[in-house]
């Protein structure tokens, strides 16, 4: 219909995709899970002044599985 106007949205350079042949949709889903979670846990644990105990209650994890992220991801701490 005549009614609905079809706009384009732009995307910032900094935000500019990687060609499609550079990875699988789970590889992307994979990595911005990495990210995020990455993030998360760095703001956490400087929240918590480095108290890891705190820093898994705060994000709803066990301690041994932010333990376990910490060093998949290769957080310092």
């Amino acid at each position: 219909p005549e009614h609905i106007v079809h706009t384009q949205r732009s995307v910032p350079d900094s935000m500019e995709r990687p060609p499609l042949s550079e990875g699988t949709l789970e590889d992307v889903a994979k990595k911005a899970l990495k990210i995020a979670e990455t993030q998360r846990i760095v703001e956490a644990l400087r929240q918590t002044k480095g108290n890891k105990s705190k820093a898994s209650e705060l994000l709803r994890v066990s301690y041994k599985t932010l333990l376990t992220k910490i060093k998949e991801y290769g957080i310092e701490t």
